[in-house]
């Protein structure tokens, strides 16, 4: 199974931190435009969208968890069948950005191993970060320009890069025990998340030029991720709450944001927005505990 952003994993590092008090200081709402699963699948997670509201992510089967496939919601709703890259020899696909060429990019799994790919005018490449254990490719915007994170094959360390004009740069963050990367937009900015040795972990975002904003952290959150960026600017991601609920975040600017928790989950990530304001994500019901993926359309955040 491809292992990116596992909520199991995220909830247990969260009960190890304390939690204030996540505040909203954007006068922004959100509209649910749809909830939706994969047809015949336990769960079905949403990664990342483009202009055209097409959505791309993954799924696990119903029999195996270790089993996963990538798939893309078209804008009518119906969906691609499911995807499996042609060099595999594993289990696990999940397609994690795609932009408007529909374009995409994600991670497979060969054995134990993990290694980027992109699919880009009908051809599968698959790419990893020379000398590293494992690679992940997770955003990728309209020139072909991408970003990711892998772990050193000696040390683990794990650290963001991105690649721009064919040129692949990796980028820590000072005192940071992990750095990655999850979007990249037009302007070539783009947005992750790190951890200290402290469990402290915030999101940044990576300007054109290499440099680094953060911490970016949502008002009183103890622990925020940024998994999404426009070509505005605005961001989205997910907050740690007091009691270790997760919510999803939107920022309007770095200092204005605002939250969101599906009705009736556990758990509510924001993973991706395109330039009309809609958002993708996914949620954790509080029920079966599967994963089941939604569009919320932003209001109030400069209407289209």
């Amino acid at each position: 199974m491809v292992k990116r952003c596992s909520p199991i994993f995220l909830v247990a590092v969260l009960l190890l931190l304390s939690f204030s008090k996540v505040g909203a200081a954007s006068p922004v709402s959100f509209e649910i435009v749809a909830s939706f699963d994969y047809p015949s699948v336990s769960s079905t997670q949403a990664y990342g969208l483009n202009d055209l509201d097409q959505v791309v992510g993954r799924v696990f089967t119903v029999d195996d968890l270790n089993e996963t496939r990538g798939f893309v919601r078209f804008r009518d709703g119906h969906f691609s069948p499911p995807i499996q890259v042609p060099f595999l020899a594993g289990n696990g696909t999940a397609i994690s950005g795609i932009n408007n060429l529909a374009d995409y990019c994600g991670t497979y799994a060969n054995g134990s191993h993990y290694h980027g790919f992109l699919w880009q005018g009908g051809v599968y490449t698959s790419f990893d970060i020379p000398g590293s254990a494992w690679t992940y490719v997770n955003g990728l915007n309209d020139a072909g320009n991408f970003c990711g994170d892998s772990a050193d094959a000696v040390t683990d360390d794990r650290t963001a890069f991105v690649s721009i004009d064919g040129v692949v740069t990796s980028f820590p963050v000072a005192d940071a025990d992990f750095v990655e990367a999850f979007a990249i937009n037009n302007l070539n900015q783009c947005v992750g998340r790190y951890q200290t040795g402290t469990g402290f972990g915030a999101g940044f975002v990576r300007q054109p030029d290499g440099t680094l904003i953060y911490p970016i952290s949502a008002l009183g959150a103890a622990y925020t991720w940024l998994s999404g960026i426009d070509d505005r600017g605005r961001m989205v991601g997910a907050v740690a709450d007091q009691s270790g609920g997760i919510q999803g975040v939107f920022f309007k600017s770095l200092n204005h944001s605002a939250t969101f928790a599906y009705p009736g989950a556990a758990v509510t990530f924001f993973t991706g927005i395109n330039n009309h304001g809609l958002i993708c994500g996914w949620y954790q019901d509080s029920v079966s505990y599967n994963i089941h993926s939604f569009l919320v359309k932003v209001r109030g955040a400069t209407e289209d």
